[in-house]
C-alpha cells in the first residue's frame, strides 16, 4: 500500500507516515519485504516435513536446515515431531534430492515424516515477525510507538 494511501486511511499526512514508518524500521519492530508467490514461479512441489531430532540437538539441527533455500520456514512444536520445516521445490525430483541428500545427510534426525501439499486453500502472509538479521538480538515491542502510529 503507497504511503499516500495510507494517509488518506489514517488521516494524517504522507510525511507523517514516512517519519513513522523511518522509526519503525530503524527500531526494526519493521521490515518491508517482497515475497513471491511460490505458485507463480514454478515451485510445483511443496511440503511440510515432520522431523523427530536427537534431544538436545534441535537448535543445531534446526540452524543447518535453515540455510537450505528450499526452505520457507521452520517451527519447533510439541506432539509428536519436534520440528516441521515448510519447503518448496520445483518439482518431485527436486524434492527427492532434497529429501536424501539435504536432509537424509543430517546428524542427529532419528526420523521423519514428509507431507506433500497437493492444494493450497490459504496462503496469507499477514503472520508474525521476520527475524532479525543474523546476529541481532530481537527488539521489545514499543507499545507507544504502535498507539501513536494509530493517532
Amino acid at each position: 500500500m503507497a504511503y499516500t494511501d495510507i494517509a488518506h486511511e489514517l488521516d494524517i499526512s504522507e510525511a507523517t507516515v514516512r517519519s513513522r514508518v523511518k522509526r519503525l524500521l530503524e527500531s526494526k519492530m519493521l521490515q518491508i519485504v517482497g515475497i513471491a508467490d511460490p505458485r507463480y514461479v514454478n515451485l510445483e512441489a511443496p511440503a511440510m516435513i515432520g522431523l523427530v531430532v536427537k534431544a538436545g540437538e534441535t537448535d543445531k539441527v534446526a540452524q543447518e536446515i535453515g540455510n537450505f533455500p528450499e526452505v520457507s520456514y521452520m517451527f519447533m512444536a510439541s506432539g509428536s515431531y519436534n520440528l516441521f520445516v515448510a519447503i518448496y521445490c520445483k518439482d518431485k525430483e527436486h524434492l527427492v534430492d532434497f529429501l536424501e541428500n539435504k536432509l537424509g545427510k543430517l546428524e542427529h534426525i532419528e526420523s521423519s515424516e514428509t507431507f506433500m501439499i497437493l492444494k493450497m486453500h490459504k496462503m496469507s502472509y499477514r503472520w508474525g515477525e521476520a527475524l532479525p538479521p543474523s546476529g541481532e538480538q530481537l527488539v521489545d515491542l514499543d507499545w507507544e510507538a504502535l498507539e501513536e502510529l494509530k493517532s
